[in-house]
């Protein structure tokens, strides 16, 4: 009896230095669980990744139940096969123990990929760049805008005597006798005979020729100061408002301007058909347009 004591004696010492060389077997599988953790920095593999986290918590969980069932163990037996059944669970631990310190690491190939190819700078100068441009046009806007601002100042001063030398051009092929004018706020400023208006004060056919006279200087302007505008849509500007004196001159105002412009007029009228180059007659019926070249 007291040799069989005396070689579990042995054997729970042995078990010690197996459960001590354990612990250091834990704290590896710790640290690489650590790597694994901070490897994980994409929302695409955290599904993944949590698995392969999960199965190496569970093996280092049983290994450290394992060990604290040991240490729990006050090594007592009441007889000789209480003692030869200790050794025997003693045994299959240390089995257990060195198969577990043979087996590779698997997840050690997945933790190097990831380190490599997971996790990868951002390239975000193209974003910095843009969000730079738009602080920058964000601020010349202000610029444009705000009424005190010098830069806008500087550019009506620039544009704004051709502007209502343009204005009273047009006012004068379209036969509108009101001299109108932009002041330096850009608000409009009409009179007749030295006396002062009020846009609504004018009548429909005056007001839209006003229209015509001013969207067609600012068109100007723009070419002045920027470069030629190849193409310009005008739909039923002469259709309201407009007698076919009105209407004549307006197609005269056009037609002056069409040098190297391609001009698109659409209109109900048919009294000025004859006037023009090119006739493009589109239909509707049935919900369903169809077009005639003439």
């Amino acid at each position: 009896l007291n040799a069989d004591i005396a070689k579990s004696k042995d054997n729970i010492k042995i078990a010690k230095d197996n459960i001590k060389e354990g612990k250091t077997n834990i704290k590896e599988l710790k640290v690489d669980i650590k790597k694994l953790t901070k490897a994980v920095d994409t929302k695409k593999s955290e599904e993944e990744l949590q698995i392969k986290i999960d199965d190496v918590t569970t093996n280092v969980e049983t290994i450290d139940n394992e060990r604290n069932t040991l240490l729990e163990h006050e090594f007592v037996y009441e007889d000789i096969e209480e003692a030869m059944g200790a050794g025997a669970s003693l045994d299959a631990l240390l089995n257990n123990l060195n198969s577990k310190k043979k087996d590779e690491n698997p997840y050690t190939d997945t933790i190097k990929s990831l380190e490599k190819n997971a996790l990868k700078k951002l390239d975000d100068s193209e974003i910095k760049d843009i969000k730079l441009y738009v602080e920058h046009y964000n601020f010349l806007i202000a610029l444009l805008l705000d009424k005190d601002s010098h830069v806008r100042k500087e550019i009506i001063k620039i544009g704004l005597p051709e502007l209502n030398r343009r204005i009273h051009h047009h006012l004068q092929v379209l036969g509108l006798p009101h001299s109108v004018k932009f002041n330096s706020e850009l608000n409009v400023i009409i009179t007749l005979f030295d006396e002062e208006w009020e846009f609504g004060n004018l009548s429909k056919g005056e007001r839209q020729r006003l229209n015509m006279a001013i969207n067609f200087s600012f068109q100007d302007i723009f070419e002045f100061l920027n470069y030629r505008i190849s193409v310009t849509m005008i739909d039923e500007m002469i259709d309201s408002g407009i007698d076919g004196d009105g209407a004549r001159k307006a197609l005269t105002d056009i037609k002056a301007n069409s040098i190297g412009r391609n001009i698109f007029l659409v209109t109900h009228r048919d009294d000025i058909l004859s006037q023009v180059d090119d006739v493009l007659i589109i239909t509707k019926q049935n919900e369903e347009s169809s077009c005639i070249t003439i």
